[in-house]
């Protein structure tokens, strides 16, 4: 089944109201067997204000992601793309990397044709990342006109 679908966006901060088109793809066989994850998303660090992607892969017809336990379309900023396959469905999720995402718990389901079979993934966690600490200790030693010598100590 191919579903041409809308999502109503409305970013307040900006006062922007936009709509995003996408189009639901789901295979549809009249095989209920047991769904599987093929594999699973990974644990993901970004910097702030990259994007983490995730993917997932399953033996069911669909796949659903979840958020901290919340379905994904109550978050309008990530992007999800379902792919069907001959035997096997894979998906993708990209995650903005901003504080409100940080040490996010996300995981993908599995769901056969009708929904009476599921397959969860493991959970795993986005974490951002922000710029390294300074290294204790450094110091510069001028070695010439047009060099130094910079040595720090080890951090904790």
């Amino acid at each position: 089944i191919e579903t041409m679908c809308a999502c109503l966006m409305d970013d307040i901060a900006s006062s922007v109201l936009s709509v995003v088109f996408y189009t639901l793809v789901v295979a549809m066989d009249s095989d209920n067997s047991t769904v599987h994850i093929l594999q699973s998303p990974m644990d993901t660090s970004v910097c702030l204000n990259s994007t983490a992607s995730f993917y997932c892969s399953t033996s069911g017809h669909s796949v659903v992601w979840r958020v901290n336990e919340t379905r994904i379309n109550y978050f309008p900023q990530l992007v999800l793309t379902i792919s069907p396959r001959n035997d096997f469905v894979e998906s993708n999720l990209l995650v903005p990397g901003t504080v409100k995402f940080n040490n996010t718990s996300i995981y993908c389901i599995g769901v056969n044709f009708d929904g009476s079979k599921l397959a969860k993934s493991t959970p795993v966690q986005l974490k951002l990342q922000g710029p390294p600490s300074p290294p204790p200790n450094l110091t510069a030693t001028p070695l010439n006109e047009t060099s130094i010598k910079l040595t720090w100590s080890v951090p904790p």
